[in-house]
């Protein structure tokens, strides 16, 4: 699969792609071993399950999306996939293709034709118009059903942002051995942290500048947020907490971040891709996890019926004066994807497990499509309508 000798990450992955797809398909340089966890890994003998897992996926989308008017369009993804900013989105989009496309490719008969994916629309059929985008798109479409979804990774939106504020202060700083951990509950509210950032970093470098081998630090900017900082070799411990009805309270408004998607005239679904390398918060098949996504759901979908409160008031980039509640309407379920590609054992199998939640109060049901069908045999873990729990 990958040729022998020294060959950097890039080229590593190169050669699987054109192995799947056919010589010339990689539009990236590899030149530079620009690396990320996807192309680092297959580049390592101790990923192999990943590796295998991984190259199997992309084996079934060629043979799905192979002579489709998509097939470039996937492409374009699976070269993404190299890139050392994007790799994210477009692994959570190859995901969410492999498992909206496996029973497809077994020949279903309630469905016969993949998603027509990267599909442009209108500003005024989405509310792309009211956060003062000039078109917009979405990732997929099955045009015989007339359901359009599209794909978002669930990040740790705070440790992300920590991570890179800190490598910031790290470098700014110039203190040899300097180590910064972050300690935080992992339901924080990121914007807290990003509204905050100045102050915060002010009150990091005061304490890099001390001369403590270890020294912890308690924020007295952003409530609950810690940090242990350490010069020089040696262990340190941290902790972390997560709530997830907390998690769901702070993170909701996030999702109407993405009305620009909503789809207004037709069922439109969310698919979030959850994946260990960027989110080490939610767990497959954890408790928690699925006390997160059903209490998320709910709150996004019965919370705010009939309700008058406008979504300007949590969305500051929304100019309209829909109501949260005809915003909700528009969105007709979330499909939660938890990707075990990283462990998963059987190469022949997606690997995601399924959950998927529907709203109660949509204007376009899913349940009145065929695609309610078809997912209900594609294999869900977690399924929920909220029909007796919809207040």
């Amino acid at each position: 699969m990958v040729k022998e000798g020294r060959v950097n990450s890039r080229e590593s992955y190169q050669q699987v792609i054109e192995d799947i797809f056919g010589a010339g398909v990689s539009t990236f340089d590899c030149s530079k071993d620009i690396r990320n966890n996807v192309t680092g890994a297959i580049n390592n003998e101790n990923y192999r399950p990943f590796t295998r897992n991984f190259v199997a996926r992309l084996e079934r989308l060629r043979t799905t999306y192979e002579g489709h008017v998509s097939f470039g369009d996937l492409l374009r993804q699976v070269n993404i996939v190299a890139e050392s900013g994007l790799w994210r989105g477009a692994v959570a989009e190859l995901a969410a293709y492999d498992f909206l496309s496996w029973k497809i490719l077994e020949g279903d008969r309630i469905l016969s034709e993949p998603a027509e994916l990267n599909v442009d629309l209108r500003k005024e059929q989405t509310y792309a118009a009211e956060l003062g985008k000039k078109f917009a798109n979405v990732d997929g479409c099955f045009r015989g059903i007339d359901v359009y979804f599209d794909v978002k990774c669930l990040g740790d939106a705070a440790s992300a942002l920590l991570r890179s504020a800190i490598k910031e202060i790290v470098s700014e700083l110039d203190i040899p051995g300097l180590w910064i951990v972050p300690e935080f509950a992992k339901d924080l509210d990121y914007e807290l942290i990003q509204d905050n950032w100045c102050a915060l970093k002010h009150e990091l470098i005061r304490a890099a500048r001390h001369n403590q081998v270890v020294n912890q630090v308690k924020s007295n900017v952003v409530k609950g947020l810690g940090f242990s900082l350490k010069r020089g070799p040696g262990v340190m411990a941290t902790e972390s907490s997560h709530n997830p009805y907390r998690h769901a309270e702070v993170y909701w408004s996030r999702v109407f971040g993405h009305c620009d998607k909503f789809v207004k005239n037709s069922p439109f679904m969310l698919v979030y891709v959850v994946f260990p390398w960027f989110n080490n918060t939610l767990r497959p098949h954890g408790g928690e996890s699925l006390t997160f996504y059903r209490a998320l759901t709910r709150r996004v979908f019965c919370q705010w019926i009939g309700h008058k409160t406008r979504l300007d008031t949590v969305l500051d980039d929304f100019h309209s004066d829909c109501t949260i509640c005809e915003v909700s309407q528009s969105l007709s379920g979330i499909l939660f994807l938890e990707d075990n590609v990283i462990q998963g054992e059987n190469p022949d199998h997606h690997n995601l497990i399924a959950h998927m939640y529907l709203n109660p109060n949509a204007e376009h049901s899913l349940k009145r499509t065929l695609f309610f069908d078809f997912a209900l045999t594609s294999g869900l873990d977690t399924f929920d309508d909220f029909e007796h729990d919809n207040y």
